[in-house]
């Protein structure tokens, strides 16, 4: 797809940066979660949707922050690990906010191959993939690398919205509940972000990032992030 296209036009440095954090997913997690929407699924059960909820719930959290700290730390972070990829740092910035969108196609994915949906999630798939590829061929000739990280937030969303309809027919998340978890998360990625700013003239980017992560967790305990109320009445 677009990674191709960017080795093509002679930009690979966006192709180790987006293969970089298309590794950092939790497919592992979604592995999990699989055979128990599966479960549930055949069951008829309205607990597939709360674990649904739960699961999108408990990604955004880990999720909204991570966003947050890689854009804030793009610079910092390619000059101390790839400092030959310095000068796709506003790219990185652009593909950190694809996190939260990526990380919740992977339960959204799950959840329809696990409820005999696979022709669909493969259409979504397909479909996404060549609007992609599409739309690499328009921008990347143009503005290069930062045009491909772009196309890969744009896809990142589209594809997500794409499953959710997909799923909507399935389960019935209260959309309420998640709105209220990423309001929380932003604020305490926010109370992230400013630490990480404040500290950045004086501290090393591990310490940073240390300090960083337990401000958030701090304000997450303060909001009770972490505890989605129970569905009533959740029982098959």
């Amino acid at each position: 797809t677009h990674l191709a296209l960017v080795g093509i036009v002679g930009q690979r440095q966006d192709e180790d940066l987006q293969t970089s954090l298309q590794q950092v997913l939790p497919a592992a997690f979604a592995a999990v979660i699989y055979p128990v929407f599966s479960l549930y699924y055949q069951q008829r059960s309205r607990i597939l949707s709360q674990l649904f909820e739960r699961a999108c719930g408990y990604l955004l959290a880990l999720s909204v922050p991570a966003s947050f700290a890689l854009s804030v730390l793009a610079a910092d972070i390619l000059a101390t690990v790839w400092p030959s990829y310095l000068a796709s740092a506003t790219t990185f910035q652009v593909m950190a906010w694809s996190v939260p969108f990526v990380f919740l196609a992977f339960p959204t994915g799950y959840l329809l191959n696990a409820c005999n949906r696979e022709y669909r999630n493969t259409f979504n798939r397909g479909l996404i993939t060549a609007a992609a590829v599409g739309g690499n061929l328009v921008v990347i000739p143009r503005f290069g690398y930062l045009g491909a990280g772009a196309v890969f937030l744009a896809a990142s969303v589209g594809l997500l919205g794409l499953d959710l309809i997909s799923a909507w027919g399935i389960v019935q998340p209260r959309l309420g509940v998640l709105a209220g978890l990423v309001g929380k998360a932003v604020i305490a990625s926010l109370a992230m972000t400013a630490v990480l700013l404040a500290l950045r003239p004086h501290f090393s980017l591990p310490l940073r990032i240390g300090l960083g992560g337990m401000t958030y967790a701090a304000v997450a305990a303060i909001f009770r992030i972490w505890r989605l109320p129970s569905f009533p009445n959740h029982r098959a």
